[in-house]
Formats: structure tokens, C-alpha cells, sequence
């Protein structure tokens, strides 16, 4: 049986993690990345073959991808919470640097264990 003070509890631990994880990536500041993603964290993307594991690896693509942009935005949009389990609605706009526009809507699925992130799923559609 799950009390309420329990599930608080659990709300607020992944919301700020959910937060770390966002504000690190957009700070660019990949040793908090790190060390707010567990050591077998897993980031995939349904409907594609895209699969990282591991801590090393999900913060090297998250770099890879910031790197390739001249500009970013992200804004999300809706956060929801409950227990271990975030949804974050969100979109990103800004330019590769190539120059090329970057705009997307996105929904991320991220679940939380031992205060760290485990588990990421990212569903994206092009705009």
C-alpha cells in the first residue's frame, strides 16, 4: 500500500531530477549530466532502431547532438509526475550548424530509481 506522503515523496525526488537532467543538458554541463543518470541508464526512441546504454554513452549522444546545433531552445511545455515516472511535452527550435532550421515536438517518457534517471524514452516528430 503506497501512502500519500509516500508518493509525495517520490513526486518531488523525480521532478528534481527531471529538472537536473534538463537544465544540465542546456547548460551544457555534462559532468552533472553524468552525475545525475545512472550507470545503466537506458535512452531509446520507439519506432527507431536508436538505443543508448550506459552512462557514458547517453551523455556523449546528448553532447553529440548539442554540439551539432548553432542555436537551441527547448521549452517544455507540460511536465507530469507520478511516483518514478515523469512525461515531459516539449519542443525544440532553433539551427544545425549547418545552418539547417531545427524545430521539433517531442514527448520523453523518464523514469527515475535511487534518485538517478534509469530510463528515457523520447518520441519525436519533426515540425
Amino acid at each position: 500500500m503506497v501512502r500519500d506522503s509516500d508518493a509525495t515523496s517520490a513526486d518531488q525526488v523525480t521532478r528534481h531530477v527531471v529538472g537536473q537532467v534538463i537544465n544540465a543538458i542546456a547548460a551544457r554541463d555534462w559532468n552533472s549530466l553524468a552525475a545525475t543518470v545512472a550507470p545503466d541508464v537506458i535512452y531509446w526512441r520507439p519506432g527507431t532502431h536508436d538505443r543508448i546504454d550506459g552512462a557514458a554513452a547517453y551523455v556523449a549522444e546528448w553532447q553529440r547532438f548539442v554540439d551539432s546545433t548553432s542555436a537551441l531552445d527547448y521549452r517544455p511545455h507540460t511536465v507530469l509526475v507520478q511516483g518514478e515516472t515523469a512525461m515531459v511535452e516539449a519542443t525544440a527550435e532553433g539551427r544545425y550548424a549547418s545552418g539547417e532550421p531545427l524545430f521539433f515536438s517531442m514527448v520523453t517518457v523518464m523514469r527515475i530509481a535511487n534518485g538517478r534517471l534509469a530510463e528515457e524514452r523520447e518520441y519525436i516528430v519533426p515540425r
